[in-house]
């Protein structure tokens, strides 16, 4: 049985809403497929000593949401049918996360050459064209999403039969309906319906050309995301790498631009904490070792000896 999940888009709070199983997941816009289509899966289960635990692991985390949604029920399905070997069971799920992550790298290209490819160039085409075009290369068949009114069930309304058309009584009708469900614009009118990976890329993607998006890779992680608000932002909002009580965007803000500038703000964060405590000598010196070290790695990089990155490690293995 193909799960069926609905999709609804907030316009004014950049958010999507998911409903599967009984339960709705809330997402910034476009991160739940944008995670989905970096993250390496089939390597961490392939990794894994235990597939099952793994998949429990994974299905707690939201990250692994859309994953979750499409595959993992069907690889326990494999895990779980008594008729089959182990070997068999192996190749099928061999067979379910190659499919996977080849669905992974389509929608990888198909990005890349719409938003990322000669990104830096003023004015870049980057319409719905073009997504076509890539598409049809790629023998990538776009699947059309089926949507229905949010609040409206046109299925309870009178129906219409073909030879009793009066357009100026439908339009009337339509009139009351959009002033009746003034709060459909917020959620673009309508909340989509899929049962398959790629509905759900199409809908993603075809909202994302509709509102003027883009996708971008955040300098901070590496990750791709819609940047909403400004088409022009460097960081995401997921939680960064480096500190996990900071976004990418708020740990981005306050890192030092260049090794240098790190080397200084280290250095009047030591040498302030050695005036404040005077009588610490063991501080003190502590202090002067560091920057006797300090020193040398600063001449090394002077030198070309070491590289921006060797000393950048180092200052912030030794900021205590």
């Amino acid at each position: 049985m193909k799960p069926l999940i609905k999709i609804k888009y907030d316009k004014l709070k950049y958010v999507e809403y998911i409903s599967y199983k009984s339960m709705e997941k809330h997402f910034d816009f476009g991160y739940s497929l944008l995670n989905f289509i970096c993250a390496n899966i089939k390597e961490t289960i392939n990794n894994s000593d235990d597939v099952v635990k793994e998949l429990e692991n994974l299905s707690e985390n939201d990250d692994y949401f859309i994953f979750n949604v499409f595959y993992s029920d069907e690889i326990k399905r494999q895990l779980e049918n008594p008729t089959l070997d182990n070997a068999e069971k192996d190749r099928r799920i061999k067979k379910i996360l190659d499919y996977m992550e080849k669905t992974q790298l389509t929608f990888s290209t198909i990005i890349d050459f719409c938003f990322l490819y000669n990104a830096d160039v003023t004015g870049y085409d980057r319409g719905i064209d073009r997504f076509i075009f890539i598409c049809n290369k790629l023998n990538y068949a776009i699947s059309q999403p089926k949507y229905t009114f949010a609040t409206f069930d046109i299925n309870k309304q009178d129906k219409l039969n073909i030879k009793d058309v009066d357009f100026e009584t439908l339009d009337k009708e339509y009139i009351d309906f959009k002033l009746n469900n003034r709060n459909l614009n917020r959620f673009d009118g309508a909340s989509y319906t899929c049962d398959s990976i790629d509905e759900f890329f199409s809908i993603c993607m075809l909202t994302i050309f509709d509102r003027h998006y883009i996708i971008s890779r955040c300098k901070n992680c590496g990750k791709l995301f819609v940047p909403c608000k400004k088409n022009d932002a460097l960081y995401c909002d997921r939680i960064s790498p480096q500190k996990d009580t900071k976004t990418c965007k708020q740990y981005a803000s306050k890192k030092p631009k260049g090794v240098q500038e790190l080397y200084r703000k280290i250095y009047l964060k030591k040498i302030a904490r050695v005036n404040r405590n005077k009588d610490n000598y063991t501080l003190k010196n502590e202090f002067e070792t560091w920057k006797t070290q300090a020193d040398k790695l600063k001449a090394d990089l002077s030198n070309n000896i070491i590289t921006d990155d060797d000393f950048e490690k180092w200052l912030l293995e030794n900021d205590k």
